[in-house]
């Protein structure tokens, strides 16, 4: 059996700030918000796995701070929206 390995297609972006609020309860109206400022990237993953609707690509979009995830979320489809000059 074959091993199936994660595809070429990665984009990272530093970023200079991550800002997120804790969640609350839909009634409250101010947020607590938490600011991360250091060593920060953005990452775009597109890979293939074993199983999922014929090999159809999955994205995953991640935030870290160093080797921490700070968030990540899976995506069906996405575009970058501007050009990367």
């Amino acid at each position: 059996m074959q091993r199936q390995h994660p595809s070429a297609d990665l984009i990272t972006l530093p970023l200079l700030k991550f800002s997120h609020a804790e969640d609350t309860a839909a009634e409250v109206q101010k947020f607590s918000w938490r600011h991360v400022t250091q060593d920060l990237v953005l990452v775009f993953d597109t890979f293939r796995g074993p199983g999922r609707e014929g090999g159809k690509p999955s994205q995953m979009m991640k935030v870290l701070q160093g080797t921490k995830i700070l968030v990540w979320s899976f995506f069906y489809s996405f575009r970058l929206l501007c050009p990367l000059n």
